[in-house]
């Protein structure tokens, strides 16, 4: 590891950090792989020798006593505001998977600690990054259109079948891990369309427009 490299963990490696964020980190010559975290020895031991972890433990404690500079949660969503209320206060820049926390009020105190540490915390709502969106959300600050009155979100699913029940996880058996039902579909966790994927399309709307929602219906 060189003085420039970035020392990454990941705490919740289970189907979308198999697949999308840790394929990411993996990719580039200046990350360092040094922990993962999942609960499973057996599926902890295969994410870490197929992806190359310097180090692996199903306590996310040990992962985050290495001290990494950055890490990724991306576990149960019910997890997320104990995961990343630890590993800000061990020093590490954040990347939060969504839902971001299912208590709002958890939220703000995870913007606040990050505030306070002059940490980054930052929420995995890729879409606000496609190319254009910058330039609608200028033009909307600047009145292109007036007082906005309502607005009118549609939001299309790759992973719908994520929340169908044993038929639609299977669907997806291909992948590295397979989505976890307790995860995605039980709403005690946090499971179901709302938080696993309509809260892209809420998040969208509420950037763009630099509104703020005042009841929910």
């Amino acid at each position: 590891m060189n003085s420039r490299s970035i020392k990454a963990a990941v705490i919740g490696a289970g189907w979308y950090a198999a697949q999308s964020h840790i394929p990411t980190l993996a990719s580039r010559s200046d990350v360092v792989l040094d922990g993962v975290c999942r609960l499973g020895g057996a599926d902890l031991q295969r994410v870490r020798d197929h992806f190359g972890f310097r180090f692996g433990s199903e306590d996310y404690r040990e992962v985050l006593a290495r001290k990494p500079d950055v890490v990724v949660v991306a576990s149960p969503h019910k997890m997320h505001f104990e995961h990343c209320e630890a590993a800000l206060a061990c020093g590490a820049h954040v990347m939060c998977e969504k839902p971001m926390t299912l208590d709002p009020a958890h939220a703000w105190a995870l913007e606040a600690q990050a505030r306070s540490a002059g940490l980054s915390l930052v929420l995995a709502n890729g879409y606000h990054y496609l190319p254009g969106l910058a330039h609608v959300r200028h033009a909307l600050h600047d009145g292109a259109v007036g007082r906005i009155e309502h607005v009118s979100c549609s939001f299309v699913s790759a992973t719908r079948a994520v929340f169908e029940g044993n038929v639609g996880l299977a669907r997806w058996s291909s992948m590295f891990f397979r989505p976890a039902r307790d995860t995605w579909q039980d709403p005690e966790n946090g499971g179901g369309f709302a938080y696993g994927q309509l809260s892209h399309s809420v998040a969208l709307t509420l950037w763009l427009t630099s509104l703020d929602a005042r009841a929910v219906s």
